[in-house]
């Protein structure tokens, strides 16, 4: 084989190579990107997951400290129902304290 023909025949095998690594790469680079995709995905899907969770905490916390008020508006009122009662039923008592 003369030396062209070696030096050809190397240099197709040099190419062929490159050739295949080159789609081996193309190959790498299309998985990343997969994979890279269905990382974001799952990140849009967490992070919608965890605006949902917030949120509902938010209504949770603001119905809770709805009730709380409710609640000592309850206690105020029935405080007050209680303060007036005892005066109905003891007011020389209550006069006396005013007096005092």
């Amino acid at each position: 084989m003369s030396k062209s023909k070696l030096e050809l025949a190397l240099a197709k095998e040099f190419l062929e190579d490159a050739q295949e690594q080159l789609a081996n790469a193309e190959d790498m680079l299309n998985e990343a990107q997969e994979e890279l995709y269905n990382a974001e995905a799952k990140i849009q899907h967490w992070k919608a997951n965890a605006e949902d969770m917030l949120n509902k905490a938010q209504e949770e916390l603001y119905n809770a400290e709805a009730k709380i008020q409710h609640w000592k508006r309850e206690i105020a009122d029935q405080e007050e129902i209680e303060r007036k009662e005892f005066e109905r039923l003891n007011p020389r008592l209550f006069d006396i304290k005013v007096t005092q």
